[in-house]
């Protein structure tokens, strides 16, 4: 059985390269279906599957995963992620005063669980 290697992508935050906010590198690798970057890029960016979004959100979003047998676009080095880019904290806060209707839930977090391969470091109560 052949290695499957996910799609993913990364935008272009720095160098020669990061002209714009669109500027996105889409490809695939070995060691590329966890957490990390190359140089002048960010984080690795990962396809959502839209029915383990609806299970996780119970919202209509994400698509289908692509993967490939052999190494495809562009191939850069590694860059080690620094632990502030593999985990966050979650904040629970009240909603301001005026706040109307529910907010986004837990879709955020879930996006970053899914999309970013990230952890939650922790959930502290925000609440005054």
């Amino acid at each position: 059985m052949s290695a499957r290697l996910e799609i993913h992508e990364h935008c272009f935050v720095r160098g020669p390269r990061a002209g714009g906010w669109n500027y996105k590198l889409e490809h695939s690798h070995e060691s590329g279906d966890g957490p990390h970057q190359h140089p002048h890029t960010g984080p690795a960016a990962f396809t959502i599957d839209k029915d383990e979004w609806l299970r996780a959100t119970g919202l209509r979003g994400g698509g289908r995963k692509k993967f490939t047998a052999k190494p495809r676009g562009e191939q850069f080095p590694f860059v080690e992620l620094e632990a502030w880019q593999r985990e966050f904290e979650v904040v629970v806060c009240n909603p301001p005063a005026e706040h109307k209707g529910e907010g986004p839930g837990l879709a955020p977090v879930v996006r970053m669980l899914l999309g970013h391969r990230m952890t939650v470091a922790g959930v502290r109560d925000g609440r005054k």
